[in-house]
């Protein structure tokens, strides 16, 4: 009776291992995700501006106010992440963030200017909520291993924006869309955090992983 009792001990044990294992998993490939959406939609721009001056006829300033939008999106809304999350919950409010991202990359694929100045805007407000939100996740989860998780989050984002600076003119050259496509595809990464997230439940801010 004593053996059979260790017996299923052990493997309800090796079970909620499994399981926790399998949450850290989830939760390091959503924070990476994320991370990786934070700078690419941004960094995509830069390198095609010229390709869009000369698409859409506008001038100088209005191409100085494009690449600035994130930035002001930055300053105007960073001060409400926290209050936000207070109401929703870090898990919730970082969701919204991730889909207000995926709305605003998504609408600069539409043909239209105001499509293009709206996106940028839109995303510079779901990026601007990230990045207040995911490091205090990460000090949450990770009250340990702060610098290591930190540290993955930082090389993502720093990678990914690279990438998508280096990508941006081939991938306007190779497709019909030019660079419509270039600052779109970031899409697909905003959706893949999206689909990474879901999973994560406001449930599980009860536990750290450290």
């Amino acid at each position: 009776m004593s053996s059979s009792i260790q017996q299923h001990s052990s493997i309800h044990a090796e079970e909620e291992h499994s399981s926790t294992s399998k949450r850290i998993g989830l939760l390091l490939a959503g924070i990476i995700v994320i991370a990786a959406t934070m700078r690419s939609p941004i960094t995509a721009t830069g390198p095609v501006v010229e390709m869009i001056r000369s698409d859409t006829g506008i001038g100088h300033t209005m191409v100085g106010l494009l690449t600035s939008l994130p930035l002001l999106a930055f300053a105007a809304v960073s001060p409400f992440a926290p209050r936000l999350a207070k109401r929703l919950g870090l898990e919730s409010a970082l969701l919204l963030a991730i889909i207000i991202v995926t709305i605003g990359v998504a609408l600069r694929l539409l043909p239209s200017v105001l499509s293009l100045y709206t996106g940028t805007a839109i995303l510079g407000c779901g990026i601007a909520l990230s990045n207040v939100l995911l490091p205090s996740l990460i000090k949450r989860d990770f009250p340990l291993r702060v610098g290591i998780v930190t540290g993955l989050y930082s090389v993502s984002m720093n990678i990914f924006g690279a990438i998508a600076s280096g990508v941006s003119v081939p991938v306007a050259g190779a497709t019909s869309m030019g660079w419509r496509a270039s600052l779109g595809m970031w899409a697909l990464l905003s959706i893949l955090a999206l689909l990474l997230w879901l999973p994560r439940s406001p449930q599980d801010a009860s536990e750290c992983y450290s």
